[in-house]
């Protein structure tokens, strides 16, 4: 490198075609590296066992029907059914996250996992 020494300037070097290559300065490179690091290990959405089982038992629910008030003036209840990924879409969570969620709340009811102690 031609720059070592002044980290203020762009760093100039050759690349394989021996053509001259711009890179920035090293304290941009080192600010985004230490940048996309904090982005890695930062996790955006984390979620404790009440949400996974209230958001999956609203999804089973949507999915199963629910009764809504009839548009008609006699003020029947009908049945209103929505797909798994509409119902998905209702509550705001993939619907192959929801399907993780309901399978390994399937096997923590089979193999007696305490989810009163641990919902937090």
């Amino acid at each position: 490198m031609l720059n070592e020494d002044n980290e203020d300037k762009p760093i100039i070097t050759k690349n394989k075609r021996g053509r001259k290559a711009t890179k920035k300065n090293k304290s941009e490179a080192n600010n985004k590296l230490i940048s996309k690091q904090i982005i890695k290990t930062k996790r955006t959405k984390e979620r404790t066992i009440a949400d996974i089982i209230e958001k999956v038992s609203t999804w089973r629910k949507l999915y199963n029907g629910i009764l809504v008030p009839s548009e008609t003036s006699n003020g029947e209840a009908q049945l209103q059914r929505w797909s798994l990924e509409d119902a998905a879409n209702k509550v705001g969570v993939s619907k192959k996250s929801l399907d993780d969620y309901l399978l390994q709340l399937r096997f923590g009811k089979k193999f007696n996992f305490d989810f009163e102690s641990n919902k937090d």
